[in-house]
């Protein structure tokens, strides 16, 4: 999401809130996967706090490593995770 957000914040095509809903509840509906995506409760939560202004992607094809710039925190399931620490595996509709 980081670096097509920043090309549509700089060119104004897309709404933030639209953003956020095309990473969170549209796929999450798209591969039917059950209780994600919107945070309501009894739902598996994930959750970015990020600053929209600052957030940035400094990789490079040199780099690609490197994390993006703007994201404070980043919560799953009730946890705090470091941003560069993320554990995750894909998700299937069997498995969510």
């Amino acid at each position: 999401m980081t670096t097509r957000w920043l090309r549509h914040r700089e060119k104004k095509w897309l709404p933030l809130e639209e953003a956020i809903r095309k990473a969170t509840s549209g796929p999450a509906d798209h591969y039917r996967l059950a209780r994600r995506g919107c945070p309501v409760p009894g739902y598996y939560a994930g959750v970015v706090v990020f600053d929209p202004f600052r957030m940035g992607s400094p990789a490079t094809y040199q780099q690609p490593e490197l994390p993006p710039v703007g994201i404070q925190y980043v919560i799953r399931n009730d946890r705090f995770i470091h941003q560069s620490s993320l554990p995750g595996c894909p998700l299937s509709p069997s498995t969510a």
